[in-house]
């Protein structure tokens, strides 16, 4: 936790610096495609992995850093804190998609239904 005081202090003094993050589209594209013809559900695994690698791959070090960070304290059981690491990773990166992912599923882990729509919601639309 000592590193995401870190984090939070040098994403707010940055927060307009978040890079734009690769657009993927086409390798997402290409996995559906694949994954709609799998020929069982252990290739069909494989390639949702893959998919979670792409998605996971935050736009820079710093919203790496965060993501990681919001999913290993989600993993610790610590959604409170984790909503917070994720809510840094979206006010320094607020067109990466998967911080609203992950901070849907913390607010869905904590029984905020409604807050957990709305994250859900954007990350859609991004």
């Amino acid at each position: 936790m000592r590193y995401a005081t870190l984090i939070t202090l040098t994403a707010r003094s940055v927060a307009a610096d978040c890079p734009e993050g690769q657009d993927y589209t086409a390798q997402i594209a290409a996995l559906v495609a694949q994954m709609q013809v799998a020929p069982d559900e252990r290739a069909a695994r494989a390639l949702s992995g893959q998919m979670w690698e792409i998605w996971l791959d935050a736009p820079d070090a710093l919203a790496q850093g965060m993501l990681q960070e919001g999913v290993a304290l989600l993993r610790m059981g610590d959604t409170n804190a984790s909503r917070a690491a994720l809510t840094e990773l979206i006010d320094y990166c607020p067109e990466y998609a998967e911080g609203y992912n992950q901070r849907a599923f913390a607010a869905f882990l904590s029984g905020d239904f409604e807050g957990a729509l709305i994250d859900l919601d954007r990350a859609i639309v991004l």
